[in-house]
């Protein structure tokens, strides 16, 4: 057995081990009926009442405990079970105004025991260390921890040279898609009950948004945008990186490294990466040799996926950059209303060229302009486009992505 076969008998030994560890939470965390034993159910009650035993609402269900906590386990086995609503009310936490929507205790118990008989330990498998907000073990004190262990770490190799990039994504319970969030649900592998069930709660908030006061919330909350963790943990190689819910701070020796990422980072949340991941994964998956093939059939490939009846809806720029079938270095945006054009570099300015149409006397700066793209944004496209025709032009791999959020 030479090495690279070595290297390979390892890998399928830590494969297997992997699938079998996943096999073994999903017996535990991914059955329906497992997850909501009354065993189970119980216990989740005992937590939910515990601290706010005082409420007339709590004291009228722990006096009939045992039949409510049967008959609520006979409805979600039975499919007959449904929400009660939730009470709105608004709070101010140091300093910024809340708007709370709690749900009625019976639906807390029944939240709390998907939570942490399923979503909690099937999720936070995927988890990074550094995400630490809602988890047992972690929270506010955990994550002052890591950051503070952070700056001593720079500190000691860099000294006081650095700069913190701190990002936090504007109203974020108001404005998180559903669609990244159920996702991840269905990637877990749990059972189908089980994900119609989390997706049914989180619906009851509004086609858009998480609720506070729903702990099936939190959980999705923390799970939204845990592959932009990765991104930059995995991807970015940013070692100093901890996310608090809706916030994070990025750790770096240079300034040009923290402006990288808040290039790549801080644009595009909305669900907009993670359609284009998608788009690309389907790409390379469903096409081989997609990165080598001429930029303008990429295009047109993109734009045929994005027109699908079921594809999700896409309000940014979309951009693909690489060889042509004629030979020139061209970059096709393609906008919310998929339309597509295309950028060929001519005598120092980006030229326009309509995809399949008739080339138009239009300048990058006059379609920036009349699609109102921010300065910005103008600048990410420019030193993108300019980049690939730069360096990428000897094409081992042809076809580069961008995505921007408007």
């Amino acid at each position: 057995m030479n090495s690279a076969e070595r290297r390979e008998a390892r890998y399928q030994r830590r494969k297997a081990a992997r699938m079998e560890k996943k096999a073994a939470a999903l017996r535990e965390y991914g059955d329906f009926e497992t997850v909501f034993s009354f065993e189970r159910l119980y216990e989740s009650y005992r937590a939910s009442v515990r601290g706010v035993g005082w409420k007339a609402s709590t004291q009228r269900y722990k006096a009939a405990s045992l039949a409510n906590v049967t008959k609520t386990q006979e409805e979600l086995i039975a499919g007959r079970y449904r929400s009660k609503g939730f009470y709105e009310f608004d709070i101010v936490e140091r300093g910024k105004p809340r708007h709370i929507r709690s749900v009625h205790i019976s639906e807390r118990v029944v939240q709390r025991c998907l939570c942490d008989y399923c979503l909690v330990p099937m999720l936070s498998r995927s988890f990074i260390y550094d995400n630490g907000a809602s988890l047992r073990g972690k929270g506010y004190d955990f994550a002052v921890s890591r950051v503070t262990h952070f700056l001593a770490e720079h500190y000691r190799k860099h000294g006081r040279e650095g700069y913190v990039l701190v990002f936090d994504f504007s109203k974020y319970f108001d404005t998180a898609q559903h669609e990244p969030v159920f996702r991840e649900f269905e990637r877990s592998g749990i059972d189908d009950r089980l994900v119609a069930l989390s997706k049914y709660f989180i619906q009851n908030f509004g086609d858009v948004g998480l609720g506070l006061g729903s702990q099936v919330s939190q959980i999705a909350a923390l799970a939204l945008p845990n592959r932009i963790d990765h991104y930059i943990k995995d991807v970015l190689g940013m070692k100093y990186y901890a996310r608090y819910m809706d916030d994070g701070c990025i750790i770096s020796e240079t300034v040009v490294k923290a402006e990288m990422v808040n290039r790549q980072v801080c644009i595009g949340f909305t669900g907009v990466l993670e359609l284009a991941s998608d788009v690309i994964r389907a790409l390379r998956t469903n096409v081989v040799g997609i990165e080598q093939m001429p930029s303008n059939v990429v295009a047109a490939a993109v734009l045929a996926i994005l027109k699908l009846p079921n594809a999700p809806k896409f309000s940014g720029n979309f951009l693909i950059t690489g060889i042509n079938e004629v030979g020139q270095m061209a970059s096709y945006i393609i906008a919310g209303g998929l339309t597509v054009s295309s950028y060929i570099a001519e005598e120092g300015e980006l030229r326009l060229i309509q995809l399949g149409g008739d080339s138009c006397d239009t300048t990058f700066s006059e379609f920036c302009k009349l699609n109102a793209c921010g300065q910005g944004e103008q600048a990410i496209m420019r030193e993108f486009i300019e980049h690939v025709a730069q360096h990428d032009d000897s094409v081992n791999s042809n076809v580069r992505f961008l995505v921007l959020d408007k």
